[in-house]
Parts: structure tokens; C-alpha cells; sequence
């Protein structure tokens, strides 16, 4: 497991020396804004400890009791919320190489740490925060995952990301 955490960090190393070619912003014009500022949401939709994560998808009703409201955006093929080694990072869901609202990446249940996309096979670097792309058809378009803003509500406990 060791020796996995650390081949993570020196990919995640390789892909941040690398972000000067990766484009980060392929898929524009979709809102997001998702509203978890309030502590006891935080508390059953977020993100507690390193490694973690969660899926939203407005139209989808995903997380399913999740308080969306008439101003909830949740991008193209929706978020995921990840806690990174950098702190909260958001992703757009949507596959850059793909860009449809019905192909979205998942966290990879076997390392945790890749974003892979069911079509095209293409794996994304979650975990470093960067996003970056590892493998398949991502790396030869040089197209990375969207990241969102993740912003900290101090007065009340939570977070709100937002584009």
C-alpha cells in the first residue's frame, strides 16, 4: 500500500510538472454551484478525511436526499468533491475527451486515487489535485479534468463550490 501511495505522488509529481500543457478548461459554460455551507450538510454530504469523496448530479438527484434548491448547478456531467493531499478539490464529472452530460469519469474503487471514464478509458490523477491525465486517449489531447472553485464558510461550518 506504501509503496502505491508513493507511485501516486511521483505520477501526481510528474503530471504538476507537466500542467503547462494540459488543458484544464475544455468544457465551459456550465454553472456549478452546490451549497454545503451548512455544517450538518457538510457533515452528511462532504468530504471528512484524505481520500474521500462524493458525487453530485443535480438532475440526477445524486447524492439522493441531498437539499439541491432552484440555484444548484452542478456543471455538465455533474461534480465530484474529493479530498485531496492539497485539501478539497472539485471536478467536473464529464469526460474532457468525451464532453457528454452521460459520460462521466468514476473513482477508480480499486486505487482510490484515478479518475477513469467508462468510454474512453482515459484515467485522471483525482487524488494529487491536479486532475491531470495518466493514460488513454486524455494524454494524446493533453486534456485534463475541470476544476471547480471549493470555498470554506467559516461562520457556518461548511463549504460551497462554485464556478
Amino acid at each position: 500500500m506504501a509503496l502505491k501511495k508513493i507511485l501516486i505522488c511521483v505520477i501526481a509529481l510528474i503530471s504538476l510538472s507537466a500542467c503547462e500543457n494540459i488543458d484544464n478548461r475544455s468544457l465551459k459554460g456550465f454553472r456549478v454551484d452546490i451549497n454545503l455551507r451548512m455544517k450538518s450538510v457538510w457533515d452528511t454530504y462532504g468530504c471528512p478525511g484524505m481520500g474521500t469523496w462524493q458525487y453530485f448530479n443535480y438532475p440526477k438527484r445524486i447524492p439522493s436526499n441531498f437539499p439541491y434548491s432552484a440555484t444548484s448547478y452542478t456543471g455538465l456531467g455533474g461534480v465530484i468533491l474529493f479530498y485531496t493531499t492539497s485539501g478539497l478539490v472539485a471536478y467536473e464529472a464529464a469526460c474532457p475527451v468525451e464532453q457528454k452530460a452521460d459520460i462521466y469519469v468514476h473513482i477508480d474503487p480499486d486505487s482510490r486515487y484515478e479518475a477513469v471514464c467508462p468510454k474512453c478509458r482515459s484515467h485522471y490523477d483525482a487524488f494529487g489535485g491536479t486532475g491531470s491525465p495518466l493514460s488513454g486517449e486524455a494524454v494524446t489531447r493533453k486534456v485534463g479534468l475541470n476544476r471547480y472553485s471549493v470555498y470554506a464558510d467559516n461562520s457556518l461550518g461548511g463549504y460551497q463550490i462554485l464556478n
